[in-house]
């Protein structure tokens, strides 16, 4: 097969969820893959190919497409509908496949998968809307339609309207986080941030995280004069609003916002915070808490959405929308470490259920019998 995938999620200047999942179906891919060809589509006027940050073989060829870097009235037109389709017909494509977008071409021979990773603008108020009609076209539009968790698939079915017989359920890998094991370094990255007693770790500062509740929990926990809590990760612009909530609720420098983290501080992170808090208030799968599981942290987070899908009973299951019951688990988290090393073993058991190879085998069986029907 001819394969062409959108990775322009890799081109964006931080790394979100979609990144990773883009990154890690691509590398999967290219792990368990060397017979069919692919095509790695970028975009952009003044990119090279070799600015693409993912690890491949040599049965996959970088692709920049030109289209201009600025957003502009109709650029989204001429990506979907000129320079990608054009672009799979020239070069005989079998296959595209979108993993982080929302809209596909209209037009081709060829077959096209979408992923659709949640429909959280159905359940919560998302201060960045999800285009649902975009994506009510494109299940349309799709040969097949992969979602990350049994939740999303449900939710694909029963609002978007898709036919059940070409959704797929292929779970997220999460392999490219490993757990620190130099003590030394673990040290020094934790006295390079100021953090000189044990704390608790969260991931993510776009509301939906559920960021206000996490502070006021730990706040109401009395653990603050013991414990920092700190937050890492795009905050959307909502950071000076959670500061002057941790002031106010007089936690000091108890709660620590650290704004851009790169891999490597990820890692530890995860591998030297005593809890990893995610009490998110919908996640279509919740790849953080696999991440944090990989590197042998307890993990405290959400009975709802995918999350108790995912995690099983190797978690701390809370009620997202209970300050009170958030706040219970933390200092039974802090104060009971049997509990802590209990989750540590069955998140690292649970989280090799996990991997992009096994994701990426699944999405190859899915492509290829498409071509039967």
């Amino acid at each position: 097969m001819r394969i062409a995938i959108d990775v322009r999620t890799t081109q964006a200047h931080s790394r979100t969820g979609l990144w990773a999942y883009t990154q890690g179906v691509v590398e999967g891919l290219s792990c368990v893959d060397f017979e069919d060809s692919f095509f790695l589509l970028g975009a952009g006027m003044r990119v090279r190919p070799g600015d693409l940050p993912l690890n491949v073989g040599g049965n996959f060829q970088k692709v920049i497409l030109p289209v201009p870097d600025r957003s502009f009235l109709g650029s989204r037109f001429l990506w979907n509908e000129v320079m990608l389709p054009g672009f799979c017909s020239v070069k005989g494509v079998d296959v595209f496949f979108q993993p982080a977008g929302h809209r596909i071409p209209s037009w081709g021979r060829f077959r096209k998968f979408i992923t659709i990773h949640d429909l959280r603008s159905l359940h919560i108020d998302d201060f960045l809307p999800q285009d649902i009609d975009g994506l009510k076209r494109a299940v349309k539009l799709a040969d097949g339609v992969i979602c990350i968790s049994e939740f999303t698939k449900n939710d694909v079915v029963e609002h978007l309207g898709a036919d059940e017989k070409k959704v797929f359920v292929v779970y997220n890998g999460v392999d490219r986080i490993n757990r620190a094991q130099d003590e030394a370094e673990i040290v020094a990255f934790r006295e390079r941030l100021g953090l000189d007693r044990p704390f608790f770790f969260s991931l993510g500062m776009v509301p939906r995280k559920n960021v206000r509740r996490s502070i006021e929990a730990f706040a109401k926990s009395g653990l603050s004069d013991d414990f920092y809590l700190v937050f890492a990760g795009a905050h959307g612009g909502f950071l000076d609003e959670y500061k002057a909530l941790a002031q106010g609720l007089g936690l000091g420098k108890a709660v620590v916002f650290v704004d851009y983290i790169d891999e490597n501080d990820l890692r530890f992170l995860y591998s030297s915070a005593i809890v990893f808090v995610f009490p998110s208030l919908f996640e279509g799968f919740g790849l953080p808490v696999l991440e944090a599981q990989m590197c042998g942290c307890p993990v405290m987070c959400s009975n709802v959405s995918a999350l108790p899908e995912v995690v099983g009973d190797s978690a701390l299951l809370v009620n997202p929308y209970s300050v009170d019951e958030i706040a219970s688990a933390m200092r039974r988290l802090a104060e009971d470490e049997n509990l802590r090393r209990q989750l540590s073993e069955r998140g690292l058991n649970n989280a090799q259920r996990f991997s992009w190879q096994t994701c990426a085998k699944n999405l190859l069986n899915i492509f290829s019998n498409s071509k039967e029907k």
